[in-house]
C-alpha cells in the first residue's frame, strides 16, 4: 500500500549533453552547453569545461565562453561530482541552480575539498530554491582538486517520501498472497546521507560506482552485449553486521542522483527473499516469476532506472548440486532455476541494476556467482568505521545528558591530538579521542561488526552503570566500552569451545568458519 506524505510536484532536470530517455525537448543552458530538460524529480548538468583558480563575479560566469573548454582526455583532469539538494517548494527554472552553483565555486578558494560549500546564503537564487550543496566526490580520488583541473559535474535532486509494498498472488480457488518486495521511489528521503557516512577501505566505493558508469557507456553507445557482456549483477558477501545491505541502498539512492540526467524516475525494490517460498508444494518458483514479471513492467518505462535489492540472496540461490542425492528436490531447486531464468530476461535491459548480499556466499549456486559481474568482500569495519559510530554515539549520548559535553576530534586529527598528549598540551576531548581510537583498534582486531557496535553504549549503561542516567565523563563512557567489548570477546570465545567440544563429542570432522572464531583464538 501507499504509505508517507506525497511527493513535490515534479521540477525540471537540468541535463549534460548525454543521451535521454526522459523524453521532452531540450534547451541550451546559458553556460557551457549544457542542457536542460522539462521532465524529471531530479537532474544534473555536466560542463565540458574546466572552473579555473581566478575569482569571478556572478555575471561574469553567466558570460563564460565554450572556449574556455578542456580537452576531456587530460591526464590531470578530475571529474568533480558536486550534488544540490532542492528545497521541497523549489520553481525556478532549474537550468539557473548550476549556473549560480558554478558561479559560487569559481569565486572561492582555487581548491575544491570534499563536503559542504558553505557561504552560499547570500546568493538569492540558492537561497530560495537550496536545502545543501556538496561536493560529493572526486574521480579518481584525491585529497584536494585545484579548479584548474576540475570538470565539474552538477547533479539537481529533491528527495521524496513514497514506498509501497508490492505482492504476489498464486492462481487458484485458495489463493496465497504474500508481501514480495518493497518499491522505494528514489531518490528516498530515508537515504539522505547513507553513501557519506559508510566507511569502507578503497576502493570498495568507487568500484562499485564505476561499475555502473561502465554499464551506462557501454549501453549508450549502442554496443552489443551479446559480444560485450556485463549483466549489471553485483555480489556483496562478507560476515553478518557489515553494513552489506546499507551500501546497497545507499548506492542506489547515489545512482538515482548520479543518473537523473538519463533517467526521469528511480525505483529500488526490495525484494523479502523469506517471503517468496510457498505453503504450497512446487508454488514458490512461480511466486519468483510473478515478481520479476512486476520489476519488469517498472524496466518497460525507459524513463526509470530500477535497482532490484536481494538482501541473503542464498536463500535463493542454494547450490544445486547439493541436491543430487535427494530423490525430491522440492522447491528450493525450482527457486534457483526461475531466479537465473528471470535475470537473465533482465541482462537484455540496460536500465536496472541487480545488487544481491550474502553472509554465506560458499553455499550459493556456481551459475548465479558467475552471472555476477563484481564479487566484492565486504569486511567488518575497519578501525576509522569504528572510531566514527562509537564517536557518533557519544555525541547522540551528549545530547540527551548522559555524557559530560566534550569536543571529540574527528579521526584525521587522533594523530595530532597524540602528538599534543606527548607534550602535555591535550584538552580532554584530545585525550578521550585518543582512548576511543584505541577502543577502536580493539573492536577491529576482534572483527566486531557494525551491528553490535550500535550496542555497546546501551550494554554500558545497563551492566556497567546500572542503567542509572546521571551524566558522566566521557572518560568514564569510554572505559565502560573497553569492557562491554572485553565481556564480548569472553563470550565469543565459549561459544566457539561450546561448538569445538559439541563437534568432537559427535565424532564430527572439525571445520570451523572462520566466523566463528573472528572475536579471536581461545
Amino acid at each position: 500500500m501507499p504509505t508517507f506524505q506525497a511527493p513535490a510536484p515534479p521540477i525540471p532536470s537540468a541535463f549534460g549533453s548525454h543521451h535521454h530517455r526522459n523524453g521532452g525537448g531540450s534547451i541550451s543552458s546559458p553556460v557551457n552547453g549544457s542542457s536542460y530538460s522539462g521532465d524529471g524529480l531530479a537532474g544534473s548538468s555536466q560542463t565540458g569545461s574546466s572552473i579555473h583558480g581566478r575569482r569571478a563575479s556572478l555575471s561574469a560566469t553567466f558570460e563564460m565562453s565554450e572556449s574556455m573548454s578542456v580537452s576531456s582526455d587530460d591526464e590531470d583532469e578530475v571529474e568533480v561530482f558536486v550534488e544540490v539538494r532542492l528545497l521541497p517548494y523549489a520553481s525556478v527554472r532549474p537550468e539557473l541552480i548550476p549556473t549560480a552553483v558554478r558561479a559560487l565555486i569559481e569565486s572561492g578558494d582555487n581548491a575544491l575539498l570534499l563536503g559542504p560549500l558553505t557561504e552560499w546564503e547570500h546568493i538569492s537564487i540558492l537561497q530560495r530554491n537550496v536545502e545543501q550543496i556538496i561536493v560529493a566526490e572526486f574521480d579518481p580520488p584525491v585529497p584536494n582538486v585545484l579548479l584548474r583541473n576540475a570538470h565539474v559535474n552538477i547533479h539537481l535532486y529533491r528527495p521524496v517520501n513514497i514506498s509501497e509494498n508490492l505482492a504476489a498472488e498464486l492462481d487458484g480457488d485458495d489463493q496465497e498472497s504474500v508481501s514480495a518486495a518493497t518499491i522505494i521511489d528514489l531518490p528516498a528521503q530515508s537515504l539522505e546521507g547513507l553513501w557519506e557516512n559508510l566507511i569502507y577501505p578503497p576502493p570498495l566505493k568507487s568500484t562499485l560506482l564505476n561499475m555502473v558508469r561502465t554499464s551506462m557507456v557501454l549501453g549508450d553507445l549502442g554496443v552489443n552485449p551479446n559480444i560485450v557482456a556485463l549483466n549489471r549483477l553485483v555480489l556483496l558477501h562478507g560476515p553478518p553486521g557489515t553494513g552489506k545491505t546499507s551500501l546497497c541502498r545507499a548506492l542506489a539512492q547515489k545512482l538515482s542522483i548520479r543518473l537523473s540526467d538519463t533517467y526521469a524516475h528511480g525505483k529500488l525494490v526490495e525484494i523479502n527473499s523469506h517471503s517468496l517460498f510457498s505453503k504450497w508444494f512446487s508454488e514458490s518458483g512461480k511466486l519468483v516469476q510473478k515478481l520479476f514479471s512486476s520489476v519488469m513492467e517498472m524496466v518497460e518505462r525507459e524513463d526509470c532506472f530500477v535497482v532490484v535489492l536481494i538482501d541473503e540472496v542464498e536463500s535463493l540461490t542454494i547450490a544445486r548440486d547439493s541436491f543430487s542425492g535427494a530423490s525430491e528436490p522440492g522447491d528450493a531447486l525450482r527457486v534457483v532455476n526461475a531466479l537465473l531464468t528471470q535475470l537473465d530476461k533482465l541482462r537484455s535491459k540496460t536500465n536496472v541494476l541487480v545488487l544481491t548480499t550474502s553472509n554465506l556466499s560458499h553455499t550459493i549456486d556456481k551459475a548465479f556467482i558467475d552471472r555476477a559481474d563484481i564479487k566484492e568482500y565486504v569486511p567488518p569495519p575497519i578501525p576509522e568505521a569504528i572510531y566514527w559510530i562509537l564517536r557518533t554515539t557519544l555525541i547522540e549520548l551528549m545530547s540527551r545528558g548522559l555524557v559530560q559535553q566534550l569536543n571529540l576530534p574527528l579521526w584525521n586529527m587522533i594523530a595530532m591530538s597524540k602528538v599534543r598528549a606527548q607534550k602535555g598540551e591535550a584538552k580532554e576531548g584530545q585525550k578521550a579521542g585518543i582512548n576511543l581510537a584505541r577502543v577502536a583498534q580493539e573492536c577491529h582486531s576482534h572483527g566486531l561488526s557494525g551491528r553490535f557496535l550500535r550496542r555497546i553504549p546501551a550494554l554500558a549503561l545497563a551492566i556497567h552503570f546500572r542503567g542509572r542516567t546521571r551524566p558522566r565523563s566521557c572518560e568514564r563512557w569510554v572505559e565502560a566500552f573497553f569492557k562491554v567489548i572485553e565481556n564480548e570477546v569472553s563470550d565469543r570465545r565459549k561459544i566457539a569451545r561450546e561448538e569445538v567440544s559439541t563437534i568432537d563429542s559427535k565424532n564430527i570432522p572439525i571445520n570451523l568458519s572462520p566466523s566463528i572464531m573472528s572475536s579471536g583464538q581461545p
